[in-house]
């Protein structure tokens, strides 16, 4: 599992806020602005900090399907079970959301893009072309080793896509009634 996909203990942090952030923890590291693989915080001035233009669906939902992909990925981890899925759908979120991250040592940095792995501030013609880079990675045959030892992720990613950039799909790609209010 690629060390930015750790647990970051997000279920263990705080309650649901009314926009779907953890509120009321004593985490000093944070998603949004910086995402640590340890302990990780939606607060709403990170969340404000999500570029709008990144994404096709108000950013409260976004950041609602992100958080809720978080969690779901960190009881995963918690549980040792395997989710390239999820994993894939919470690094398209970080990287629509310009989010900075950190292995569990080293310097942090902007998250990368999921297919491309480019790094670096995102903008809305990168989110374009990344987003189809995904469709065309789908669509190579055979598929490359990597993406063969990550069962899932490539599909988390096209669904992030779809949901997020192209809105082919009316919900985020982590059903959010499986998220836990407290």
């Amino acid at each position: 599992m690629p060390t930015a996909l750790r647990p970051s203990q997000l279920g263990r942090l705080g309650r649901l806020s009314s926009i779907g952030a953890v509120a009321e923890t004593s985490s000093s590291s944070f998603i949004g602005t910086a995402c640590h693989a340890q302990w990780v915080q939606l607060r709403r001035t990170d969340l404000e900090r999500i570029p709008a233009e990144n994404v096709h669906v108000p950013v409260r939902e976004f950041a609602r399907g992100w958080f809720a992909a978080e969690e779901l990925h960190d009881d995963r981890a918690r549980r040792g079970a395997s989710d390239w899925y999820t994993a894939g759908v919470v690094a398209t979120c970080r990287w629509l959301a310009s989010a900075t991250v950190r292995a569990e040592t080293g310097p942090w940095y902007r998250a990368t893009a999921p297919v491309t792995r480019s790094h670096g501030l995102v903008h809305t013609e990168q989110v374009q072309d990344e987003a189809m880079a995904a469709q065309v990675l789908d669509m190579h045959r055979p598929l490359p080793a990597w993406l063969l030892e990550r069962p899932g992720w490539l599909e988390g990613v096209l669904l992030t896509f779809d949901w997020a950039w192209w809105r082919t799909r009316t919900g985020p790609p982590i059903d959010l009634r499986d998220l836990k209010a407290g």
